[in-house]
């Protein structure tokens, strides 16, 4: 069968880019021996529009070494395989360790003039969020093979380190092996294939201990030691075939205002759809989502109306969003020119929820990179408390389980450390024999236990949907 033209301009340009990185990394290995030390080759080429998560899903064998962000709605998004360079870090400075780290790597990475390189990176909750295996509580990742979309231009970025003992043949060799997987079609599992039964094994905590811990909450916020405090729980399933791919398929269909983000790490992938942008740094500004107050989507649209109208009204949900604004407009003091947002709050609608949202834009004073905005802001009230300090010891005492990578940002940065963190929530992580759910709920002086608790069980209907293939 004779291969469509696409196919055949895809292989031509997966070869010039081929060709134009081992150009790059021969004058990466030259630096690379002057300076006694590694350096990064890259290479970016425009490609036939090509789907980020075809490119996720194309790497498959690549299974612990695969990223994905997508903004569905800004049709843009990020694909990446492979490995070229990686940085892992822990502590409270962890941010200003990935911006240095990453900032090293660039001034000395050989390339072409514009288009990359390009890191993808997710960060834990807490620094000291160490229980999962694979995901370190900061971690930085260049793909070997990225897939870069946005509106209708897609490119190729292609990563090698070399180092200064060895040719450049095996890294080039190992990066050009991974693109070359772009070219494998892969067609995406049908949900008949992946739908299968499978049950809830355990709750962390037990429904009963986490609903007192809600009554505690809002009673240390009454009596003044707590504005605010996040308190999240999880779910266990297992049975069935959980498909990471067809699952970010549905999410993606049926959230696009939400982003999408998975990272596979040794066999497991945790994944997600959040409403919530932690911030964006472009051209000298920041754009952050102040997203905090919840109300569930209605069954008629009557019914839906009410319940959003409701949100706008309600004095807890309102309160509990104003700290979140507060907060944030405390950690851009000092390094913008001016902060603009609402006055008020307007409504956030995803397929099953109604959120309070108020976006921010804020002029940055001098060059700040997107570590930097997520050091001052993360993490926020929306999924910590207020104050930080004092809700983040109440938390560990009350949930009593590692958040891990969940609720923390999750995100890409450019050479110029430009780029967008979401937070990362509505998430899941699964694993070989089933897989953890995610959801959280702002305690404030009002909140009642069943009324968080059904909060928090709509908000683990999404992943637990496209999990199953409902």
């Amino acid at each position: 069968m004779l291969e469509s033209s696409r196919t055949l301009d895809l292989r031509s340009r997966l070869d010039f880019a081929a060709d134009r990185l081992r150009a790059s990394a021969g004058e990466a290995h030259v630096r690379a021996k002057s300076a006694g030390e590694p350096i990064l080759a890259w290479t970016s080429v425009e490609i036939p529009a090509q789907d980020p998560l075809t490119a996720f899903d194309g790497g498959r064998p690549q299974l612990d070494r695969r990223m994905l962000f997508l903004r569905p709605e800004d049709r843009f998004g990020i694909g990446g395989i492979g490995t070229a360079w990686t940085y892992a870090c822990e502590g409270r400075d962890r941010f200003a360790l990935a911006e240095a780290a990453w900032r090293r790597v660039t001034e000395r990475a050989v390339g072409d003039d514009a288009g990359g390189p390009v890191v993808m990176y997710g960060f834990a909750f807490e620094e000291t969020d160490t229980a999962w295996d694979g995901y370190p509580p900061g971690l930085l990742v260049v793909p070997r093979v990225l897939v870069w979309r946005s509106g209708d231009k897609s490119r190729l970025i292609l990563s090698a380190f070399i180092e200064a003992e060895r040719t450049p043949t095996a890294a080039v060799g190992a990066t050009v092996a991974c693109a070359r997987l772009l070219r494998q079609r892969r067609d995406s599992p049908g949900m008949d294939e992946i739908a299968a039964p499978f049950r809830v094994v355990d709750e962390f905590p037990a429904a009963a201990d986490w609903k007192q811990a809600v009554r505690e909450t809002a009673h240390a916020v009454r009596s003044g030691r707590l504005q605010k405090a996040v308190l999240a729980r999880g779910i266990r399933v297992r049975g069935g075939r959980l498909d990471a791919s067809a699952a970010l398929r549905t999410l993606r269909t049926e959230y696009p205002g939400c982003t999408i983000f998975a990272a596979a790490r040794g066999g497991r992938c945790f994944l997600g759809a959040s409403p919530e942008r932690l911030v964006r740094v472009r051209d000298g500004e920041a754009a952050i989502a102040a997203l905090a107050g919840s109300a569930p989507r209605g069954e008629t649209e009557a019914a839906d109306r009410d319940l959003g109208a409701g949100l706008l009204r309600s004095g807890k949900d309102r309160v509990e969003h104003a700290v979140v604004v507060e907060a944030l407009r405390r950690g851009l003091a000092g390094i913008t020119t001016e902060v603009s947002g609402d006055d008020a709050p307007r409504l956030l609608t995803v397929r099953n929820t109604h959120h309070l949202y108020t976006p921010l834009r804020a002029v940055l004073r001098g060059r700040r990179s997107v570590f930097d905005l997520i050091g001052r802001l993360h993490p926020t009230p929306a999924v910590g408390g207020v104050p930080k300090d004092a809700a983040l010891a109440w938390i560990r005492r009350h949930e009593r389980w590692d958040r891990g990578w969940y609720a923390g940002p999750i995100g890409w940065a450019d050479a110029n450390g430009e780029g967008e963190a979401a937070v990362a929530i509505r998430s899941a992580l699964i694993e070989a024999d089933g897989a953890r759910l995610f959801a959280g709920c702002g305690i404030v002086a009002d909140s009642e236990p069943d009324q968080e608790f059904a909060e928090s069980d709509w908000k683990l209907r999404p992943l637990l949907s496209a999990l199953s293939g409902a």
